[in-house]
């Protein structure tokens, strides 16, 4: 199944990187799912970071999902607003998993548009480190 080729691959290389994909909310959320995941913890165990400041970026029917980056959004799924993240240098960081209590296996990103110069992610393996 899908879902065991997903598995084996994840468990094998500890990154998945899949070019070229259109993915609805319900679409990205589904393939999250697929892997390990406390299904019956609170929304903000699953979804975290839950503060106030990242609340008003979560998707209003798919919760789980963040928006992030710069710029202007004009409704993207009910978001609506301008982000601008107070990053001033290069810096490693986790995007939330420190606040919950049972961490997630793994985290998405799913990339709508990036500037044609940096924006660049880099990921590195807990299991490896």
């Amino acid at each position: 199944s899908l879902k065991e080729q997903l598995l084996k691959a994840f468990d094998e290389h500890g990154l998945l990187v899949m070019q070229g994909q259109s993915l609805l909310p319900s679409d990205e959320l589904a393939l999250a799912k697929l892997f390990p995941h406390d299904a019956d913890a609170p929304i903000e165990e699953r979804a975290g970071p839950y503060s106030e400041g990242f609340r008003k970026w979560k998707l209003p029917d798919w919760r789980e999902i963040q928006v992030q980056g710069w710029g202007h959004i004009d409704d993207h799924y009910g978001i609506s607003g301008t982000m601008r993240p107070r990053v001033e240098t290069r810096e490693w960081h986790t995007d939330g998993i420190h606040d919950l209590r049972c961490p997630p296996v793994l985290t998405s990103v799913y990339c709508i548009s990036a500037p044609p110069v940096g924006g660049q992610t880099l990921f590195a393996s807990g299991c490896d480190a």
